[in-house]
């Protein structure tokens, strides 16, 4: 969903961080590659104590997972912890992202 999205709105910053640890980052590297995300900035938890990352990123966030952070032009955060639907990005992009800033 995330690869055919992004072509759809080419300029539109995606990051991925993984939780997992360093050791499976190459295997990371090819699956986002499969979802026609390869240039896509990638990240991946590097510390033994995933804790401390987490409570960096987010001090109410236990671990769960998949957690998606959506940041909107004043860098204020909407969270949503388990799996989207494209439904939900199509209406954070039309609440959140002019139309140009997002197109090629």
């Amino acid at each position: 969903m995330l690869g055919s999205f992004k072509k759809r709105h080419p300029k539109l910053d995606i990051v991925l961080v993984a939780t997992d640890t360093p050791n499976e980052a190459q295997q990371l590297a090819k699956r986002v590659k499969s979802y026609g995300m390869g240039k896509v900035e990638q990240w991946v938890f590097s510390e033994d104590m995933p804790e401390r990352l987490r409570f960096e990123i987010d001090r109410r966030w236990y671990g769960e997972i998949p957690r998606t952070h959506f940041y909107d032009r004043a860098h204020q955060r909407e969270i949503k912890t388990g799996l989207i639907n494209q439904q939900f990005i199509e209406d954070w992009i039309a609440r959140n992202v002019t139309p140009d800033s997002t197109q090629r």
